[in-house]
């Protein structure tokens, strides 16, 4: 059943259990005394004020229970309703099933047509077999069903599936079959839509080409490190970008991406989806995603796919790296992590959409991560898709050019609704389930500006999950915030306190902890923090301790400078840290001057001193030169 059904078919005994609760909430007392504080302020005594006071509070309560009895009445049969007629676990039991038809298996004396249409619309067929139950039941012995009208039956039945429009039933992304001579054209005009939409947000787009450390090739658009243009026969033409590759608009650069797709990411998807029987459109558009850099994992993927057992597995699918791409690992990590989450119907091109660009670069790899698996349940979802930086939304960005409108109105008509039941991946470790919530809740009190609030839901969500890395970044960061708020040292001194345990944390399990960008970042939290002590100390005149801080300092963003290089070198934050190490050098590049002058001058009076000392002793012992 899909999520937006669900919603609709619960949204009225939701309402009414909403009523419920706010009539529980009421306090008639509280009412009744605050009536009469008002008109004992008027001045005017009554003497009978108890008794009123009584009998008002008793008429209120009974007016509260009328109420909560009819809202919870009205709650009760909103509920059986829904469970007689649209949604209870006969039917989600039924709606499983029929997606796991293998219309393969079917035997020819068979139905094929309402197997089909079983598999195809899990949700209808659900429905109509608990109806037809239904019924059977209520008229009893009235409904009685003979081979003949069972025949007549079957044969209204497939008319009436016949006449079916695709447009009339939700349907999730149609699966287009490898076998089809055209596969790679009719594929690329499927599923281009939700592919644009995903490389927008996990592809860094460049306007002007960028060659990154360590790579051959020049990076233009959408992370595209080709040129693609047609030869004299119509063929599509690989060529390396160089530095004179020239910076291109959104439309050329999205038409770029489509041939990239065309000339290696589909050819490769054709070969792993051939002969897989466990394979659906959104797999499809997920392969796609994760195989947009590297081609070569698509096949080890799908592999995987066909013989997981269950969605965990699945997931856990998408972590394939082959060894030439260990270098970048945890930055694909990330991506994969949006692609498995995309393949599950646990996010989708909606989703996607209201996210900043890039905004999964700020997502910490040990949160999405742990003891070897994707974790996927509702919290970390939540987070993931929580995340921002300064970039525009998906959506705005691709509402600036014509082939990003086409793509919106294209996404626009594909089915988003999620049917993935996330109770699946619930059961995993519920303490991280739990400290994740803490983050959560702190992340809105700071931007709300709430620090003291955000640094106890930090500090609880460390307290339940010690391995819980984004606590301790955002614990730091705060602690910061309330330094800077109060010109505090002792909150400045918690910042290094903190980025210790982080860090040793991280250290103590090295297979699963270390992550390099989150060492970045409370590298350069503690940097932050130690300049802003020594500015505190500069201003008490204490330079001794002002210079040791702005040296820690100094060490500090350089430390974080080399791990964001090492890690996924987001190049914002790269920036970020590079500004922070230029300033403080400027304030040890001051000091050291208005010292280096201050020793300059000493050992000029030093000088002076001597030579006069040195010739009054002249004339002492030699009155000759008086």
């Amino acid at each position: 059943m899909s999520e937006k059904f669900r919603n609709i078919v619960t949204g009225p005994e939701k309402l009414a259990k909403q009523l419920r609760e706010a009539i529980e909430k009421m306090s008639p007392k509280d009412y009744v005394k605050r009536n009469r504080a008002k008109k004992n302020a008027s001045g005017k005594k009554d003497e009978n004020a108890a008794i009123k006071d009584n009998i008002a509070t008793g008429s209120l309560m009974a007016m509260k229970g009328g109420a909560w009895l009819a809202a919870g009445g009205a709650q009760f049969l909103l509920t059986l309703a829904r469970w007689l007629t649209l949604d209870n676990q006969f039917i989600r039991n039924m709606e499983e099933k029929y997606k796991k038809i293998n219309l393969e298996e079917v035997k020819k004396y068979q139905p094929q047509k309402i197997r089909s249409f079983a598999k195809n619309y899990p949700n209808v067929s659900s429905h109509i077999i608990w109806y037809f139950m239904l019924s059977a039941t209520l008229f009893g012995g009235k409904f009685v069903v003979n081979s003949k009208n069972m025949n007549d039956y079957k044969k209204s039945l497939i008319d009436w599936i016949d006449d079916l429009k695709w447009n009339d039933i939700d349907k999730e992304t149609q699966y287009i079959s490898p076998n089809r001579e055209d596969f790679i054209n009719a594929a690329l005009e499927e599923y281009w839509s939700e592919v644009a939409v995903g490389l927008t947000e996990l592809e860094t787009y460049r306007a002007i080409p960028k060659r990154h450390s360590g790579e051959k090739r020049y990076t233009n658009g959408l992370g595209c490190t080709w040129h693609y243009v047609y030869n004299e026969n119509g063929k599509l033409k690989q060529v390396g970008n160089t530095s004179n590759t020239r910076a291109n608009s959104k439309e050329y650069n999205y038409e770029q991406a489509k041939r990239h797709l065309k000339y290696e990411t589909l050819k490769k998807l054709k070969t792993a989806m051939l002969g897989k029987k466990n394979m659906n459109g959104k797999y499809a558009v997920a392969l796609i995603l994760a195989g947009y850099q590297r081609p070569v994992d698509i096949s080890h993927i799908a592999a995987r796919i066909e013989n997981a057992n269950n969605a965990q597995e699945v997931a856990d699918a998408f972590m394939y790296i082959g060894k030439d791409g260990q270098r970048w690992k945890n930055g694909t990590l990330k991506r994969r992590w949006v692609c498995a989450a995309y393949a599950l119907n646990l996010i989708n091109s909606a989703d996607l959409l209201e996210m900043n660009r890039d905004s999964f670069s700020k997502v910490e790899l040990n949160n999405i991560i742990r003891n070897g698996h994707f974790l996927l349940d509702a919290e970390t979802v939540k987070f993931v898709l929580s995340r921002t930086n300064s970039n525009s939304t998906v959506k705005e960005f691709l509402s600036d050019f014509p082939e990003g409108k086409k793509i919106l109105a294209q996404v626009d008509a594909v089915d988003n609704s999620k049917t993935i039941n996330l109770e699946v991946f619930n059961q995993q470790d519920k303490k991280i389930e739990n400290s994740m919530a803490c983050v959560n809740k702190g992340d809105k009190k700071f931007k709300r500006k709430k620090f003291e609030d955000a640094k106890d839901l930090y500090a609880k969500a460390i307290e339940i999950d010690p391995d819980n890395m984004n606590a301790y970044t955002a614990l730091a960061e705060t602690y910061n915030k309330l330094g800077h708020k109060n010109n505090s040292i002792e909150y400045y001194k918690k910042v290094t306190e903190t980025v210790s345990a982080c860090n040793k944390r991280m250290n103590k399990n090295k297979s699963l902890l270390y992550d390099r960008d989150i060492k970045a970042e409370t590298y350069y939290a503690a940097g932050v923090a130690r300049f802003e002590m020594a500015e505190i100390y500069k201003k008490s005149g204490d330079d001794k301790l002002a210079n040791e801080n702005y040296n820690l300092a100094k060490k500090n963003f350089e430390t974080a400078i080399y791990n964001c290089k090492n890690g996924s070198e987001e190049a914002t934050d790269l920036k970020v840290y590079e500004d922070a190490l230029k300033r403080v050098k400027e304030k040890l590049k001051t000091k050291k001057i208005a010292f280096n002058s201050a020793k300059n001058i000493l050992n000029k009076e030093i000088k002076e001193k001597n030579a006069v000392y040195a010739w009054k002793q002249a004339m002492r012992s030699d009155n000759n030169l008086a």
